[in-house]
């Protein structure tokens, strides 16, 4: 399946975004991710599924959603427990999901890379936190570094986006 820099790239982007909506307007924040999830699922699908037209390799379908079933859950109770604990837990507990949900895609893959990549993103983030932070720069370092790192691996693998 390659490296996983698509998914990282548009998570790592909506992550910006709702750095900027958790200054300004946090009420925003769940439907802006349900809906930017949603579209993510199926922009990031139909990504893999191209690439496995072009290239004939590809995962296990059931292994994905798996993974996607168990990622969605463990976020709404990340997000859920992370509102309750405050600001700065409520955004790093969802970067917690995602570290988890990289360590399945990487077991998946027999590639700790994309795995060990990400946890470093999320030890910036908990960096930015223990300076304490406003939740929204510690959302904004995920989201850049999430985006760097996923912008990184596409050029190291030569992925050129379809014309």
């Amino acid at each position: 399946m390659g490296q996983p820099w698509f998914p990282l790239v548009y998570f790592g982007g909506l992550t910006v975004l709702s750095a900027g909506l958790l200054a300004v307007a946090p009420g925003l924040l769940l439907p802006f991710w349900l809906g930017g999830s949603a579209a993510g699922l199926v922009l990031i699908g139909r990504h893999y599924r191209r690439r496995v037209q072009t290239t004939g390799v590809g995962a296990r379908a059931g292994s994905w959603w798996i993974g996607i079933g168990m990622s969605l859950a463990c976020l709404a109770v990340a997000v859920v427990a992370g509102h309750v604990a405050g600001a700065s837990a409520g955004v790093l507990a969802p970067v917690g999901v995602v570290v988890l949900g990289y360590l399945a895609l990487s077991a998946i893959q027999g590639s700790c890379w994309p795995a060990l990549g990400v946890l470093a993103c999320a030890v910036l983030s908990v960096g930015v936190a223990a300076l304490s932070a406003p939740a929204w720069s510690i959302e904004l370092v995920f989201g850049l570094s999430l985006t760097t790192l996923g912008g990184l691996l596409r050029r190291r693998s030569g992925c050129r986006l379809p014309s």
